[in-house]
């Protein structure tokens, strides 16, 4: 189901637009960190009596009330989750007695989420108190902490700071990925060999499924689209196949 407007707030859910590709992230877009208090400085698109947009406004997310955000303004588009180009290749090599198969997943032109501690950690969505009972990433060491500090992390609250809530352009992260889904060599013994045996044939087999994903995207896993969790299993088998 389609809905005809930008939406007011900026959650971190996707929407279906008019206009837009299914599953599009609208949010706000970072401009920096007030070094005078640490607060979080972001854009948003400004709107009139009637909700039609009649520019962008400098805002402090880190203040704001969602009842201001939803009056006053209104969000950006700022990608999709959906991929634009999906799809797989295969290869097979064959020499002498030697077999090699390949088969590689893609997918690109889409953006997701990206690994934030306070919102995807242990805790789940909490303050930076609670968070900072877990392990946290080595960037918030570069957190705002006193007025003059030039940094793009925000103060540490002992509450669930307003931000997190929403959804800003730098919590977005490329999603473009390749998967080696499956790696197959196999070796068959030469019939030259097998005269003596009682064997036609014997062939033995080694098999590997999800080996590698090249990607940049900092979670767990940009095909499932999973921010925090378990990534796909790697797996081996080795098989050994005879005829009488």
């Amino acid at each position: 189901m389609y809905k005809k407007d930008l939406p007011f707030v900026g959650n971190r859910n996707t929407e279906n637009i008019e206009g837009y590709a299914m599953g599009s992230w609208f949010g706000y877009k970072f401009s920096h960190v007030d070094p005078t208090n640490g607060h979080l400085m972001a854009y948003a698109q400004r709107r009139n009596e009637t909700d039609a947009i009649i520019g962008t406004e400098l805002i402090d997310l880190s203040a704001i009330s969602e009842t201001d955000l939803q009056l006053k303004y209104s969000t950006f588009y700022l990608g999709t989750q959906t991929p634009s180009t999906y799809g797989g290749f295969n290869t097979r090599l064959h020499y002498k007695n030697v077999d090699f198969t390949a088969n590689f997943m893609l997918g690109s032109g889409n953006k997701l989420l990206g690994f934030m501690d306070r919102r995807e950690g242990p805790s789940g969505e909490t303050d930076d108190v609670t968070a900072g009972r877990t392990n946290r990433l080595q960037d918030q060491q570069y957190r705002w902490r006193q007025p003059g500090d030039q940094t793009d992390i925000p103060v540490y609250q002992n509450k669930v700071a307003n931000y997190n809530r929403y959804i800003l352009d730098t919590d977005l992260e490329n999603a473009n990925y390749i998967r080696c889904t499956e790696l197959g060599f196999m070796y068959r013994i030469s019939p030259e060999k097998l005269q003596n045996s009682i064997f036609s044939q014997v062939k033995f087999g080694l098999f590997t499924n999800n080996l590698f994903t090249l990607t940049s995207y900092s979670g767990s896993d940009p095909e499932a689209k999973l921010t925090f969790g378990y990534p796909l299993t790697r797996s081996y088998n080795f098989s050994v196949s005879v005829n009488f």
